[in-house]
Order: C-alpha cells, then sequence, then structure tokens
C-alpha cells in the first residue's frame, strides 16, 4: 500500500523506501541514487543554470541545517565554482556602481573645466575599475575559501569529525553563499547617510549572524553538533580576528618604531 509519493517523479512510494535516502523526504527506487549522488541543486546538471543558482542559495540561506546535513559526496571544484560566481556576480555590481560613479564625476569635471588631466584620471579609475573588480572579488573569494578551509578542517578533525579535506572544502565554499545575500546592502550602500548606515549594520549583524549558522549547520558534514559545533564554527571567526590583530599590532609596533629613529 503506497504511503506516499516520489519527491523527485511523483510516483508511489513504499513504506519500505520512504527515508531511503533522506528521512526527510520520500523517493522511489529509481530516482533514489540520482537524489543521492546530488543533494546540492547546484551540482544537479538536470536543473537549468538560473534555478541551479537560485535555489541553492535559497537552500543554504533558508535551511542550511538540511543543506548540509543532507550533503553527500560531490566535487570540490563544483563548490568553489559557487563561491567563485558570488564573486564574479558581485564584481560586476560594484564594477557598474563604482564605474558610473567614476564616470560621472569624470563627465563634471570635463564639463566644467575641459578634459584635461583631471577628468583623464578619473575617466581611468572608472574604466580600471569597470575592469578589475570582477577578477578582485573572484581572487578575494577564493583566497578566502581557502583561508577559511584550513583552521575549519582542523578543528573539525581536532573535535572528532569524519568528513575528509573534500567535504570541509565543499562545506567552505557554500558558505560563501554570503555574497549573493550581500548584493542588495552594495547597492543600499550607494544612498548617502541613510542608505549607508542601515546597509553597514545590517552587513554587521544579519551577514554576520548568516555566517555563523552557515559555519555551524557546515559542521553537518562531519556530523558534529551541538557544544562541538558551535566550537568548530566559531573557531574560523576567531582564528580570523587574532590573526588581524597581530598583523594590526606589528603594523603599529613597526610604525612606532621607525618614527622614533
Amino acid at each position: 500500500m503506497a504511503a506516499a509519493t516520489c519527491g523527485r517523479c511523483g510516483t508511489y512510494v513504499c513504506e519500505r523506501c520512504i527515508g531511503h535516502v533522506d528521512p526527510t523526504e520520500s523517493y522511489c527506487l529509481a530516482c533514489a541514487p540520482r537524489v543521492r549522488s546530488v543533494v546540492i541543486p547546484w551540482e544537479n546538471e538536470e536543473l537549468s543554470f538560473r534555478r541551479r543558482v537560485i535555489d541553492t542559495t535559497l537552500l543554504l540561506v533558508k535551511e542550511p541545517a538540511r543543506a548540509y546535513g543532507r550533503m553527500a559526496e560531490g566535487s570540490a571544484i563544483r563548490a568553489v565554482l559557487f563561491a567563485v560566481l558570488g564573486g564574479l556576480l558581485q564584481g560586476v555590481v560594484m564594477a557598474f556602481l563604482y564605474g558610473a560613479l567614476f564616470g560621472c564625476m569624470a563627465g563634471a569635471t570635463a564639463l566644467e573645466s575641459g578634459f584635461g588631466e583631471e577628468a583623464g584620471i578619473t575617466a581611468g579609475l572608472a574604466v580600471g575599475m569597470v575592469l578589475a573588480a570582477p577578477i578582485m572579488t573572484m581572487v578575494v573569494s577564493v583566497t578566502y575559501v581557502l583561508f577559511i578551509f584550513v583552521p575549519y578542517h582542523v578543528t573539525a578533525r581536532a573535535l572528532g569529525g569524519e568528513g575528509d579535506a573534500s567535504a570541509s572544502l565543499r562545506a567552505a565554499a557554500y558558505t560563501q553563499v554570503l555574497q549573493f545575500v550581500m548584493l542588495p546592502f552594495i547597492v543600499l550602500q550607494q544612498i548617502p547617510l541613510i542608505g549607508i548606515m542601515i546597509s553597514m549594520t545590517m552587513l554587521a549583524y544579519v551577514t554576520g549572524y548568516i555566517a555563523y549558522a552557515l559555519y555551524n549547520h557546515a559542521l553537518g558534514v562531519h556530523r558534529l553538533e551541538g557544544g562541538p559545533a558551535m566550537a568548530a564554527a566559531a573557531a574560523p571567526i576567531v582564528l580570523a580576528v587574532g590573526a588581524f590583530a597581530v598583523v594590526f599590532i606589528a603594523a603599529l609596533a613597526l610604525v612606532m618604531s621607525m618614527s622614533q629613529l
């Protein structure tokens, strides 16, 4: 007697099939192998590119525990490409906004005093921002993933995590869904005073909270829960702040020592 329908093709699923892949979803025996190997929409080649991006973003932001808890063996390269895509989109938005800003400044300078050296420099900044921003943000995305991956993996393993380095790299890469979340705030920053205050507050608290939640739930790939998961999730943030503090103090000490010469 059928107790449910397959979550993928809609056919009937018997009681023995329920929970065969995921306790929260039911799949028939024909769909189960495919769902087992592709649980993150970004890695599902049956979906269109737009659906893969949107569905993955919504899944990670709205249901991070479900996303990471059911993450099967996947491609670390594809996960990193998801982070690169987020950096590219962020770079395109920044290139458009700041390129337009410097372009308007160059136009205003040219109208006021002719297209001289000052207007040429400002126009060059506009062109440079348009060309450099996407490349810069993609490089930063990959660097950030690698920077987070190391303390994340070491801490998870030290606390008894079961996942391998590939699982840690995938988890770290998918936390970069924050780059998609930050896009509206980047646009909001262009509004003087109120827009800047609102966007900075939202970036500091909302994205910070989502980031910690993502890092926490990402430990699902290591089968860590509770206190160990919270400690491992906080480790990359604490280490990043600590590293920044060390660099800042060292730079400050260097400046002070040079000023005394």
